[in-house]
């Protein structure tokens, strides 16, 4: 189903200009890295219409991004591949004008705001796009005015984009692609490693620039409960490289398409599958606040619920603490000792203070006590700026402890090196691109093998079944670009 034959609903903002011909149009479009064995994606057909808001989900892999690279230009001028079909961007074809023009047409904001970041100021930063076109210098502040205003951002000009928290990056790189009156603004990706607080403030602000000031809006995002804090026309689904339904948010969350391809539809929509009474799309599902729930649905949540175990309770076969005695949580009590047992990882008020300035320091992580036993899985959850990232760099050896004592696997790790917090502590960082720096996936396996020694041989061996466990098949490394 394609977007031109797809119903959509005009955003609040005003007409999505359904009769004129579209802003963005792809017709049996497909494109393949130099890298690749096949294309990704393919058989492409979609278009845009001025005034519309659209969400493309998809798995990892199914060419979301590639997508977006493809609206705003950068394929072919920045990657090169081979294409097929046609794309039009304002009637023009993205390949046969300078970069620079698609980009006055085509605002986009990466997945990694900071790779975005040129200056030293947010303000000198919103200016850059404008500098480069030899705007008049006089003309400069109003537009930088206007474009932080929009961005919700304007309080920040004279700070370090640097220095600021991960909704704010967002903003100041929304109010450089703003600044040039864009007609549409890609957006890949825009709620990555934002709270939930934060992730709703991003999808209002895009919400007031699409419904206030007519923007037309393309994001890519996996968090789709989030994106549907607010409305959208459409929603595209991409899967192994090609689109596989185009239609109205109710269609497709009633359709379930979106758990066929490993996509997490909002929770209410889950809840209901769970007890049997799936939504319709009659019902507008695409918010909890706003469906219409039957008295068979109610029903039939409350008997889930009722019927589901108790949380938190201690599993059968676990004893529970003697009378009056009192373990930090995820420690094991000893039966020989009667003491805690060796736990996988115990922090004793840990304190990280970490450099800001020449001769300034902030105080990241103050006082933090937990112990993780064996076995384990635990999450961390905070707002953006809570000190998450750091308790791991800390954990992995990335970051000293200014205060307290780290013990991993019941040894002391004050002064071990970062190979040898390497050879106990796995860490996937935020942008898992900083830790790739092989030209093939089995080459980026084996290299965490090597300082082990192994033969090559066992690393082949290991790598092999490392790619199995994470789904990415050592067979085809081409495929997969790191």
């Amino acid at each position: 189903m394609t977007a031109a034959s797809t119903g959509g609903r005009a955003g609040k903002g005003g007409d999505t200009g359904r009769g004129t011909a579209p802003l963005i149009e792809l017709s049996g479009y497909g494109f393949q890295y130099r890298a690749q064995s096949a294309p990704t994606p393919h058989d492409i057909d979609l278009a845009v219409h001025r005034g519309e808001k659209v969400a493309i989900v998809g798995p990892s892999g199914s060419g979301k991004s590639t997508l977006v690279n493809v609206l705003n230009g950068l394929i072919p001028h920045h990657h090169r591949g081979t294409s097929t079909g046609t794309v039009r961007v304002l009637g023009r074809d993205p390949a046969a004008v300078p970069l620079v023009e698609t980009a006055a047409v085509v605002g986009t904001v990466l997945q990694d705001t900071g790779s975005q970041f040129v200056a030293l100021t947010v303000g000198e930063d919103i200016a850059f796009s404008l500098e480069n076109q030899q705007v008049d210098p006089s003309e400069m502040p109003a537009r930088i005015a206007r474009a932080a205003q929009l961005a919700g951002i304007e309080d920040r000009l004279t700070d370090s984009p640097q220095d600021l928290s991960g909704g704010q990056k967002r903003r100041v790189a929304i109010a450089g692609v703003l600044v040039d009156d864009v007609e549409v603004l890609s957006l890949d990706e825009p709620l990555a490693n934002l709270d939930p607080a934060t992730g709703r403030a991003a999808v209002e602000l895009l919400d007031t620039l699409h419904c206030d000031h007519g923007a037309t809006i393309v994001l890519v995002e996996h968090r789709l409960e989030d994106v549907l804090h607010r409305d959208v026309d459409r929603i595209v689904l991409m899967a192994d490289g090609r689109i596989v339904l185009d239609a109205p948010p109710d269609q497709v969350l009633a359709s379930g398409a979106l758990e066929e391809h490993g996509i997490r539809p909002p929770l209410h929509v889950t809840a209901l599958a769970y007890a049997g009474v799936p939504v319709t799309a009659s019902q507008h599902p695409s918010r909890g606040a706003d469906i219409a729930l039957t008295a068979e649905q109610i029903t039939a949540v409350q008997d889930w619920v009722a019927a589901a175990p108790v949380a938190g309770e201690a599993p059968a076969d676990e004893e529970a603490p003697a009378d009056g005695e009192v373990l930090a949580r995820g420690a094991v009590r000893s039966e020989a000792s009667g003491t805690a047992a060796r736990t996988a990882l115990d922090l004793d008020a840990v304190s990280c203070d970490l450099p800001v300035g020449p001769d300034r320091r902030r105080t990241v992580l103050e006082g933090i006590s937990a112990a993780v036993r064996p076995g384990e899985m635990l999450g961390v959850l905070g707002s953006n700026g809570a000190g998450k990232s750091t308790l791991a760099r800390v954990i992995a050896g990335f970051e000293e402890i200014t205060g307290g004592r780290l013990r991993i696997g019941g040894v002391d790790a004050t002064g071990w090196s970062l190979a040898e917090h390497g050879e106990r502590v796995g860490f996937v960082p935020q942008d898992p691109g900083q830790m790739l720096s092989r030209p093939q996936v089995s080459d980026e396996i084996a290299l965490g093998r090597a300082p082990a020694g192994s033969t090559r041989s066992r690393s082949r061996d290991a790598s092999q079944r490392c790619s199995r466990s994470a789904g990415s098949p050592p067979s085809a490394p081409g495929r997969w670009r790191p």
